[in-house]
Formats: structure tokens, C-alpha cells, sequence
């Protein structure tokens, strides 16, 4: 989320622009995403749990045909074992 004061023209679009960049020219190096792994391996575990196993039954049903029937954006834990999270 950004929050864009609209008071002063050009303020919309510079909002815009940082959330294009945010989308779509974000880098990662492979030793900045080596750095994250240990944290979102925890939030997946932390993510465990009643909640999660609900959630992997009605999740495929409510987003049939999307990506995210299969994965949520956070990814599968397997993938951030590698070094490759995609």
C-alpha cells in the first residue's frame, strides 16, 4: 500500500510511477533473495496449522483456474529451499 496525498498535482502520477516500478522493475540479486530465504521459510511454518489445512481444501474450489488454486503468492516451501523461489 502507498499512500499518495493528492493535494499537490503530480502527486498521482508519481504515485503511479513508484507502483509501476514496485510491479515491474523490481531486481532481486540471488544474495538478496539468499537473505530472505530463512524469514519466509518462518512464515510458512508460522502459516501451519488449522487455518492452513482449511484453506488447502476451499482455496483450489474458490480460485478454480487461477495460479493461485495452486500457490499462493508466498510460494511452495520446496521452491525456497532451491535457489530458485519462483
Amino acid at each position: 500500500m502507498l499512500p499518495v496525498p493528492l493535494d499537490k498535482p503530480g502527486n498521482l502520477d508519481a504515485g503511479l510511477k513508484v507502483m509501476e516500478d514496485w510491479a515491474f522493475n523490481a531486481t532481486l540479486s540471488d544474495e538478496q533473495i539468499n537473505k530472505e530465504r530463512g524469514v519466509v521459510l518462518e512464515e510458512l511454518r508460522l502459516g501451519l496449522g488449522a487455518d492452513k489445512r482449511m484453506a488447502d481444501k476451499y482455496l483450489p474450489k474458490l480460485l478454480y483456474k487461477s495460479q493461485y488454486a495452486d500457490r499462493l503468492p508466498i510460494g511452495k516451501k520446496t521452491c525456497w529451499k532451491t535457489s530458485n523461489p519462483m
